[in-house]
């Protein structure tokens, strides 16, 4: 394969609008807390299972 004639193309989209409310620490914490919830409940060390305890549901 002669790689000096192949073409590469890279892009992305960009969201067409920016809610700032999500961008509060509170909605960030809510959301992270939601991804790694089982997984602080079930595998965490015993130290880290309290990190989302505060954060409101």
């Amino acid at each position: 394969m002669n790689r000096r004639n192949s073409c590469y193309t890279v892009g992305w989209a960009l969201p067409t609008s920016l809610n700032l409310e999500d961008l509060t620490l509170d909605a960030l914490m809510h959301r992270a807390c939601d991804w790694v919830g089982d997984y602080l409940k079930y595998n965490a060390p015993e130290s880290d299972k309290f990190l989302c305890d505060t954060v409101e549901q």
